[in-house]
This record gives structure tokens, C-alpha cells and sequence, in this order.
């Protein structure tokens, strides 16, 4: 699946440039990213060669059929799902992919319930620290890992080590070495690391700039808001 999702035509085309590359699950900026480029880059012969392989080529000869969950409301999230859709279909004619754009609290409740399959999700950090990326995407309790089934002993060690590490160094090898078990384990598919606009008029003053939020009200206190004179 990784392989058959274009995350440069996303990027390019659908996002309008709008996005930088992202191979991992931590962004540039904190403890335990890795300039690298991605593991599994868009490849439609490598993907077909994968599922050819899958369960010792059963996949490959009955097919499957799979529901793709997303939220509705955001002409990104539709267009990328049938690009997805349409890379995963053309490989095989007995390969499905059922689109379900849902409102987005029946999307979550469907994640929660184990009844999405796939699924579409972007995260922003609650604060700027690599364990607010790494926590909820790869630990075993964490908010994305739930909805996604993912239980790997080997992250939650790394990520309670992490935690509790007071040497920066020490935080930023621990999160790093979770790109390893992310090209392992491949429960996500990154596709990019958002860039957000924020428009206002000249005469606005009070706005602080917050790198962990983005949009009014979350990256400013409107009270700090006011017109210049």
C-alpha cells in the first residue's frame, strides 16, 4: 500500500506545493528526526511485486476488498483517497477499494471500533516535543495506535525510555531509532508535513506566532487581538 501512494503528485498537485516531503513520523525541528528519504517511495512494480508476495500469494490471486475512511469537508482528503484508490485497483482487477468519507466524529467512532481498515488521519502536536508525535502514533495506549490495532513492544520501550531521559542527546537517538521500527512495522504512510497560511489585515496587532498550533482561535489568544490605531 505504501508503495502505491504518489506522495509527490499529493504534494504537487493536490496540495499546490503546499507540504514538504516527510518520511517519518517526527517532523524536522524535534529530538529524533531523521533526514532521510522515505523506505518506501512510490513504486507501482515494486507495490504489485509486495502483494504478489503477500500471504504466500493469496492475496494476489482472490483479491481483496477494503474500506478507506476519511473525513469529509476537505477537498485534499478526497482527492488523495482516490488517487490511492485508483494506484491500488490498477494493479489487480480483483483489488477494491471502498472510499467512505464520514462526517468526522462516525470516521473516529468507526477507527475506535476497529472498523476501518484504512484510514486517513493528520496530526498536530498538542506541544512542540517529539513525544507528542511519537506517544500517540507508536506507543501501544497511544490515540492513533489504538484506533489502528498497533502493539509493538519495542516502541513503547523506546518511547518510555524517551520520556524519561534527561540527556537531549540521549531523547534524540531513542526517538530516532523509531524510524526503524516504522519501516518495519509500516503502520502509517506519511505523505507530508502540512505548510499553513494564516491572512490578516495590515492594521492587526497582538498576533504570537505559535509553531504547535495553527489557525484562529488555537495559535492566539483573541483577546490579545486588536486594531492598530
Amino acid at each position: 500500500f505504501a508503495r502505491a501512494i504518489d506522495a509527490d503528485a499529493y504534494r504537487r498537485d493536490i496540495l499546490r506545493g503546499a507540504a514538504e516531503p516527510s518520511a517519518v513520523l517526527i517532523p524536522p525541528g524535534l529530538s529524533g528526526w531523521r533526514d532521510e528519504p522515505p523506505r518506501y517511495p512510490f513504486d507501482l512494480k515494486a507495490a504489485a511485486a509486495s502483494f504478489r508476495r503477500a500471504r504466500g500469494g493469496a492475496v494476489w490471486e482472490k483479491g481483496f476488498r477494503a474500506a478507506l475512511v476519511y473525513g469529509t469537508g476537505r477537498e485534499d482528503n478526497d482527492a488523495l483517497c482516490r488517487m490511492i484508490k485508483k494506484n491500488i485497483e490498477s494493479l489487480n482487477p480483483r483489488f477494491h477499494v471502498e472510499l467512505r468519507g464520514l462526517p468526522g466524529s462516525i470516521a473516529q467512532g468507526q477507527r475506535y471500533a476497529r472498523q476501518a481498515p484504512l484510514f486517513l488521519y493528520s496530526w498536530t502536536a498538542d506541544y512542540p516535543d517529539a513525544h507528542n508525535f511519537a506517544f500517540p502514533l507508536m506507543h501501544s495506549n497511544g490515540n492513533l495506535a489504538l484506533q489502528g490495532g498497533l502493539i509493538d513492544p519495542r516502541s513503547d520501550a523506546l518511547i518510555e525510555k524517551a520520556a524519561a531521559a534527561q540527556d537531549e542527546a540521549k531523547r534524540a537517538a531513542l526517538y530516532g531509532a523509531l524510524r526503524d521500527i516504522v519501516d518495519e512495522d509500516l503502520p502509517y504512510a506519511p505523505v507530508g508535513d502540512m505548510t499553513h497560511f494564516r491572512a490578516e489585515r495590515e492594521w492587526v496587532r497582538g498576533f504570537v506566532f505559535n509553531p504547535a498550533a495553527h489557525g484562529l482561535p488555537y495559535d492566539s489568544d483573541y483577546y490579545a487581538l486588536y486594531k492598530a490605531d
